[in-house]
This record gives structure tokens, sequence and C-alpha cells, in this order.
């Protein structure tokens, strides 16, 4: 199964290149489907701690104080199963050349958090970064130029879970891209099925 798309995101103790990472979703999809087929691969990695300081991740304070101020729902999910970060990296770029071609676009929710996080994990790993920079693609700028707000949609899963994070997010794409091509009658049947 090539040429999908894949949906990235992190949850990780810091905001910038260089942070450790707790854990990380990606869910491929085909961009041409209105709906999500449960076939599609979709996977998380939740990552040892222990050892990340020794590729030169660290912690910010502000982030372990925000994670302590969370529902523990999210914490205690992204720990179970942990995984070293060597594992978590060769099975993230298996995962991503099995799915992926050059048509294939990886989005993540913003481009100034994920890809730096991850790519800043691989480098210090030796290892090359799974994806070109020029499949890189921000879901914010899609959101943007459809004209859709993505509060719209309702939240399913725990927030700050990796997967359940990428799930919502495809979701919010997919309705950002109906919403940007539909015309006056299709945006009230869109409104309808938002519940609005």
């Amino acid at each position: 199964m090539s040429g999908l798309d894949v949906m990235l995101d992190l949850e990780t103790l810091g905001t910038r290149a260089g942070s450790k990472i707790l854990s990380v979703g990606l869910v491929a999809f085909d961009r041409t489907s209105t709906y999500h087929s449960c076939d599609m691969p979709a996977y998380q990695w939740n990552i040892k701690l222990p050892g990340q300081h020794q590729i030169g991740l660290v912690s910010d304070p502000a982030t372990e104080k925000w994670w302590a101020e969370q529902p523990t729902e999210a914490w205690d999910q992204a720990r179970r199963d942990a995984v070293a970060m060597s594992t978590a990296l060769q099975e993230i770029a298996e995962m991503l050349g099995g799915v992926m071609d050059q048509n294939s676009t990886i989005w993540s929710q913003g481009n100034n958090f994920d890809f730096p996080i991850l790519g800043a994990a691989y480098d210090g790993s030796k290892l090359d970064t799974p994806w070109p920079f020029w499949m890189c693609r921000d879901t914010r700028t899609a959101y943007a130029e459809h004209g859709f707000d993505p509060r719209r949609v309702k939240r399913e899963g725990t927030y700050h879970n990796a997967l359940d994070d990428c799930m919502h997010q495809i979701r919010c794409l997919r309705y950002a891209r109906r919403w940007g091509k539909a015309g006056w009658w299709g945006r009230r049947a869109i409104a309808r099925e938002l519940g609005e």
C-alpha cells in the first residue's frame, strides 16, 4: 500500500527541536477520500525517556510543569509499552517507506513543531530523516486556505494522545478541504454534519 499521505503528531517534553519525545503517532490516509478507512496503517510509538539525553535531547521544565497539570490519562497512555528511541526511529522510517511514494505528503499541525523535533532525534541518532523536506505540509495553512475553523469538528479520543490527535487532525483536514470546494448548499450540508 503506497502513495498515501501520512499525519504526524508528537507528544514531547519541550516545544523546540532537541526536546525529549514521549510518543509519536503516524496515521496513513488517502487524501482523495472523504472518510477514513479502518484498514489504513495507524501506529503510535511510546518512547523510553532514559537514554534520550545521549542523543542530545532535553526536557523543558515549563513543559514538564504543563504535563503535571494535565489529566493523567494522556501521560499514562504515552508511557505504556515504551520502546527505545532507536527502535522507534527505525520502525517509523519503515512505516513511512511502506506507505509513501513521491506523490505523498506528510502532514502535521504546524511545521515548526513535529517535523523539527522528530528530525532532531534522527540527527542526534546519526540517521537520515525518512522524509524529504518538500513533502512536509501544515494543516493550519490548509485550514486557513479553505476558510475553515477546525474547532467546529467534535473531538474524539484522548487529548494529547498522539494517535488520537492524528485521527482528529485528519478529520479536520478533510472537512476543511470539503468546505473549501463546496458551494453555499454544500456548506450548509457540512454544517449540518458538524451538528450546527
